[in-house]
């Protein structure tokens, strides 16, 4: 994020920045900060985000060696990195980019090591007895909110009554049976169905 910043004030934005910002943090830092409330399904969630990001991270690091290769006299100049340290720390452009991809290297090697460290994380949280009930009450909750879906919808369309999984996972949370609160729109649409229970 900060290259982002200086890179845009000092007129000098290359695409790299906007990968490394919008597609590779972003994701992780949203996926870090779920984390906060513990659970299964979100430490699962966290590792499969590391993993995609790093081989996102890892495909950059892949283009940036053919650029170097074929077109190193203007990167310098192109990349902000490199040109940051080559106007104000002073130093030569092939030392620039030798520094450049060194630490993109350890960043690599950093994020696969974290990716695996999450998804061992992941594995550990089966031996938590609450974090087991707490994935088992989520499953059951998802699968009953399916099925209302499922069942409503074979009875009476796709067009005629809207369910949303949300509203049937928050009825269950609240020991009602999923799909109830549709009643009220169903005689809405039938009047002479209320009728007949009034």
């Amino acid at each position: 994020m900060t290259l982002f910043i200086k890179s845009a004030k000092a007129d000098n934005f290359d695409w790299v920045i906007l990968i490394w910002t919008f597609v590779i943090g972003l994701p992780r830092i949203i996926a870090y900060f779920m984390l906060f409330a513990d659970s299964l399904y979100r430490r699962r969630l966290y590792g499969m985000v590391l993993a995609g990001t790093t081989a996102c991270q890892l495909l950059v690091f892949t283009i940036n060696q053919f650029i170097i290769f074929t077109n190193s006299d203007n990167y310098c100049s192109r990349v902000y990195a490199v040109w940051h340290m080559v106007t104000v720390w002073g130093i030569e452009c092939g030392w620039g980019i030798t520094l450049y991809e060194i630490g993109q290297i350890f960043a690599l090697m950093f994020y696969i090591y974290a990716t695996q460290g999450a998804f061992d994380h992941y594995h550990m949280g089966f031996k938590d007895k609450h974090l087991k009930a707490k994935e088992k009450h989520r499953m059951e909750v998802t699968y009953h909110a399916k099925e209302g879906n499922m069942k409503l919808r074979e009875e009476f369309g796709n067009n005629s009554v809207t369910i949303d999984a949300s509203h049937n996972n928050s009825a269950m949370m609240m020991g009602q049976q999923p799909g109830m609160y549709a009643q009220p729109m169903m005689m809405q649409q039938n009047p002479e169905s209320s009728m007949m229970l009034g």
